[in-house]
Formats: structure tokens, C-alpha cells, sequence
């Protein structure tokens, strides 16, 4: 029994580094992107110690990582019931909180694990750092703040000044993420991870001899560790901004081979090659492979459609919109979906799919008001007021109206005929825009319509208050000078005022010598003064 015992212990204190090491070598999975990888092992460690909270943590972070939330949270789930005591998997959930917009709930989470671990779990501090610093809906100063934390706990650990240094560029501090980047060189002078950070803050911030020094410090990532992924597809990003396009196709290939050559690792290669690298020709030929091997990956038509746009194929880039749509179901929709889809349909002349989708994109994102814009406006293009007018009011439920927006709401009644409606939006144009001319002109022109004989004056207060505006520039609006000025020469003569209509008629010829309306008055009305 001793000696069972023995043996118990033996394994147990031998397998405690290892799942240390394992734990390392996920991690390094996860920075490669080779989240296949990741799980896997993850898997060998659940199956060797059901109460492996890392080993649960980090299979949920291979999904977190691959954008895949809803396995993620599963996985933290069963990383928290597995083992309640290690309050890892918490963390995890948390940060899931966070990206749904749920800050409080999450900081609940956050703040307990804090007061569970007495603030002595650096560990614990460092993951509440990164879910502030990672999320979707980032709060820097947070993640400061925790990770400072973290490092001043244990200041060995190169990581902790890496991911601070990281928080640090995001809240625009670039010598304080340099001075972090720069001690974890120090810590670990081997990981390519800090040269890594210092390479993306020089290619940022034009320092290190800008793009050049750069390009030499991932090239010394590269010599560091040659399967260090990131620091390959920074590389290849680079060499297309700087346009050395004949490095490229060799470090594509080794990117690939690192990231692995399964249809997810494929399908990350195809997203990389349109989101970063803009290699759109490669991108479509890799897209369309994976679909011939696996059709169901509906995903790749979400970055065909974008290649072919960007390619100018966009009847092309149209057709694989409306397959991303088609397959999609519950997953999830970004932005750029519809956006792509209604560029695409815009350029194909498919006005109701490109409104449609613009309206989409509105649904999604509630404060991205500018397509009303675009959707009124094409309908007063189209003469369509009625739609026009109803797509600026629904415009102004969301946001506060502006002149523009009033403006083209009395343009849309006025060529409807509803003049009493287009003098009440151009009133509201006046009165946010009280020094714009063509407003008060807008006015005078409702009123006049209302007052077709011009007997009551209606039109008369208005393009007195435009004349007086546009005399500081008159050859900017001398249009609009010239049509006030004949209203108000007629405006007269009906009163029998004839030498207030002579006035305003020679205006009308100062700023227009062969207006014909204006001479043929005037020689009226000097020969009736004759």
C-alpha cells in the first residue's frame, strides 16, 4: 500500500509541470491561431484531470478566439462546475458579459473572484485585464488597472508587462507600452512575442526608422522562433503596404503550413488573405477550394463577396452576398455583410436589395443613421417625395434634425404641391440655419405659390430677409437675387408704388444686363413717367 501510495505521489508532483508546460504550449497554439490544436491537447487534459479549470479556460478560448462565443461560454460553464474553487472559468464568463454590452454584470463577476482570491491571484487580475483589454466593447483604463496589478504581483512573468504594454497602446501611451515591451524583452530575451510588440508599435507610431525598422524587428521574431505565426502574417501585411509584393508568396506558405491545413485553419488562411493581407486574387481561389472540399462553410461567400468587390467583379461579389445569406441562419451577421451586399446591389443597379440592406445595417447598429441619407436621397433623385419625405421623419426619431434634413423635406412637399407643408419644414431650416439665403428663398417660393397673384405680399418678408443675407456675397447667389428682386419689382407695380418697382427692376439688371422680364418693365415704366 506504501508503495501504490509512493507511486501516486510520484505521478502526481511529475504531472503538475507538465500540465504547467501543456498549459504553455495551448497558449502558444492560440497565438498561432492553430485553435484545432489548442483543443486538442485542451481535450487530453480534461481527460487526464476532470478538474482542470485552465484546461477548460483555455478550450473555451480557442473558441472565444475563433469568434465562436456561444461554444466558448459552454466551455466556461463546464470549466466553473468542474472545479467551483478555481475561479478562472468565471473570468471567462465574464468577459462573454462584456461583449453583450452587460458591464456591470460582468464587473459583479469580476469583483468577486477579486475579493475571493484577497486580490492575491495574479492570475485572476491578469484575466480580468485581458476581458477588458480583448472584449468587443474595450474599456483601456480597466484593463490597466487590473493588469498592473497583475505584473506588480509577480513581475517575472513576461506576459504581464507584454499584455499592459498592449493596454497602454490602446489608450494612445505608446512610451509606456514601449517601456513594458522593452522589460519583457529583459524577462525572456528568447520570446518573440515582446519583439513582436515592439515591431507592431514601430510599424503604428513611424519610430524605429519607421516602416524599415519594423520590417527588421519581425524578421528578428522570425529568428527567434521561425514558427512563430503572428509575427509572419504582421510580416506579410507589411511587405504589401510597403509593395514588395516578391516576398510575400514564400511567407504565405509558411504561414499556412503553421496555422495548420485543416478547413478551419484554411478558412482563417482565406480571412487573413482579405481582412488583412488585401491578397483578393489568392483569397477567392482559396475560398472556392475550401467550398469545393466542405460546401457547407457558408462563411467563405462572406469573404468572396468582399474580394470580388474589391476586385470590381461586382456582379460576382452580389450573387455570393445573396449565397452568405441564404446559408447563414441563426449565425452570426456582421456589419460588412450588408454593407458589402448593398454596395454590391448598388452597383448593379438594384436599388430595393441596396436599401433593404442598409436598413439592416441600421437594425444592427442603431446610431449609424447616415443610410437614411442615402435612402432618402435616393428616393428624391427618383422623384419619389413621398418615400423621401417619410425616410427623413423616420431618420428624425433617431437623431436630432438638421437644416439639410428639413430642407429636403420642403423640397419633396413642394414639388408635391403642398406648399403650406414645404413653407413649415423651410421655417425650420430658417431657424436653424438663420444665415443661409437659399432658405429664406425657399419660403419666399411656398408663399409665393400660396399668393399666386402676389396681392397679399406673402412671399415679400422672405426675400427681403434673403436679399439682405446675400448682398454680403451677390455673385454667389445672384440667382436667387435676381428672382427676389423681379418678385418684389411686380410686387410693387401691382401696388402702384412705380418708383419702388423701377428700383427693384434695375437692380435685376445689374446683376443680369440682358434680362429680358426686368428691360421690358423698365421701358414700361419709363414710358408711363414720361
Amino acid at each position: 500500500m506504501k508503495k501504490l501510495l509512493s507511486v501516486c505521489i510520484a505521478f502526481l508532483a511529475a504531472a503538475t509541470p507538465m500540465f504547467g508546460q501543456n498549459i504553455a504550449e495551448i497558449k502558444v497554439f492560440l497565438e498561432n491561431e492553430n485553435y484545432l490544436a489548442a483543443r486538442k491537447m485542451a481535450n487530453q487534459l480534461i481527460a487526464a484531470d476532470a478538474t482542470n479549470a485552465s484546461a477548460y479556460f483555455y478550450m473555451g478560448e480557442s473558441y472565444y478566439e475563433d469568434e465562436k462565443a456561444d461554444s466558448a461560454k459552454i466551455w466556461y460553464e463546464k470549466g466553473s462546475t468542474a472545479n467551483p474553487k478555481n475561479l478562472i472559468n468565471q473570468i471567462g464568463l465574464g468577459k462573454l458579459l462584456l461583449d453583450n454590452n452587460k458591464p456591470a454584470e460582468a464587473k459583479k463577476i469580476f469583483d468577486q473572484a477579486v475579493k475571493a482570491t484577497k486580490s492575491k491571484n495574479a492570475e485572476i487580475l491578469y484575466q480580468i485585464g485581458v476581458s477588458y483589454l480583448r472584449s468587443s466593447n474595450r474599456n483601456a483604463d480597466e484593463a490597466v488597472k487590473y493588469l498592473t496589478l497583475a505584473r506588480d504581483l509577480n513581475t517575472k512573468n513576461p506576459d504581464y508587462f507584454l499584455t499592459l504594454g498592449d493596454a497602454y497602446l490602446y489608450k494612445g501611451d505608446g512610451g509606456n507600452a514601449m517601456t513594458n515591451f522593452e522589460s519583457a524583452i529583459e524577462k525572456d530575451a528568447k520570446n518573440p512575442r515582446g519583439y513582436m510588440r515592439k515591431a507592431k508599435l514601430a510599424k503604428g507610431a513611424k519610430i524605429i526608422e519607421g516602416a524599415e525598422g519594423a520590417i527588421a524587428t519581425y524578421e528578428k521574431c522570425i529568428s527567434i522562433d521561425p514558427n512563430y505565426a503572428p509575427a509572419y502574417k504582421d510580416l506579410i501585411e507589411l511587405y504589401y503596404a510597403e509593395k514588395k509584393y516578391s516576398k510575400v508568396t514564400e511567407l504565405l506558405a509558411k504561414y499556412t503550413q503553421l496555422v495548420g491545413n485543416d478547413i478551419d485553419a484554411r478558412m482563417r488562411y482565406v480571412r487573413f488573405l482579405v481582412f488583412q493581407a488585401k491578397d483578393y486574387e489568392t483569397a477567392i481561389t482559396e475560398a472556392q477550394k475550401v467550398l469545393q472540399d466542405d460546401p457547407k462553410q457558408y462563411s467563405m461567400y462572406r469573404w468572396l463577396a468582399w474580394a470580388q468587390y474589391e476586385k470590381g467583379d461586382y456582379p460576382a461579389s452580389l450573387a455570393s452576398s445573396k449565397k452568405l445569406f441564404e446559408n447563414i441562419g441563426d449565425n452570426k451577421v456582421y456589419a460588412s455583410d450588408y454593407e458589402y451586399y448593398a454596395n454590391a446591389a448598388l452597383k448593379n443597379k438594384d436599388m430595393t436589395t441596396a436599401i433593404a440592406q442598409w436598413r439592416n445595417i441600421m437594425k444592427l447598429d442603431s446610431t449609424n443613421t447616415d443610410y437614411y441619407d442615402q435612402i432618402a436621397m435616393y428616393y428624391f433623385d427618383e422623384k419619389d417625395y413621398p418615400n423621401a419625405i417619410k425616410s427623413y421623419e423616420e431618420k428624425m426619431t433617431k437623431v436630432k434634425p438638421s437644416s439639410s434634413d428639413y430642407y429636403y423635406i420642403g423640397r419633396s412637399y413642394y414639388n408635391l404641391k403642398d406648399y403650406k407643408k414645404a413653407d413649415d419644414a423651410f421655417l425650420k431650416v430658417t431657424e436653424l440655419n438663420a444665415t443661409w439665403p437659399s432658405g429664406y428663398a425657399w419660403r419666399a417660393r411656398s408663399n409665393d405659390q400660396l399668393d399666386p397673384d402676389s396681392k397679399l405680399g406673402l412671399a415679400l418678408p422672405h426675400y427681403q430677409k434673403m436679399i439682405s443675407i446675400a448682398q454680403s456675397d451677390p455673385a454667389k447667389y445672384s440667382r436667387d437675387l435676381v428672382e427676389a428682386y423681379l418678385y418684389m419689382g411686380y410686387h410693387y407695380y401691382q401696388k402702384n408704388d412705380l418708383s419702388a418697382a423701377k428700383a427693384n427692376y434695375t437692380e435685376v439688371i445689374k446683376l443680369d444686363p440682358s434680362n429680358k422680364t426686368a428691360n421690358d418693365a423698365l421701358s414700361a415704366l419709363n414710358g408711363s413717367q414720361e
